[in-house]
């Protein structure tokens, strides 16, 4: 079963926002971008305005789409990384 899912990456002025993972949580004390699964009827969009808004409370404009794909040769778990087959 394929998991359809955005990443947002928010770039202003050749500066890209980060977030740091909180200790107690899966990577914690890592860098990461949004993101999350994308929701039943919910275009890739749709679900990087709704992940921005619900981390940051601010609204997004002028998005850029980029139709990347990434297959997982496995599912993720937490206690190892993904391992990537193609991207």
């Amino acid at each position: 079963m394929a998991i359809h899912a955005t990443l947002c990456c928010i770039v202003n002025e050749n500066k890209t926002l980060m977030l740091k993972k909180s200790a107690g949580l899966f990577g914690a004390g890592k860098w990461h971008s949004l993101g999350g699964k994308i929701d039943l009827g919910e275009s890739p969009k749709q679900a990087c305005i709704r992940e921005v808004y619900g981390e940051f409370h601010f609204d997004v404009e002028g998005i850029k789409l980029l139709d990347h794909k990434i297959e997982v040769a496995k599912p993720i778990t937490h206690d190892e990384p993904p391992l990537i087959v193609r991207d």
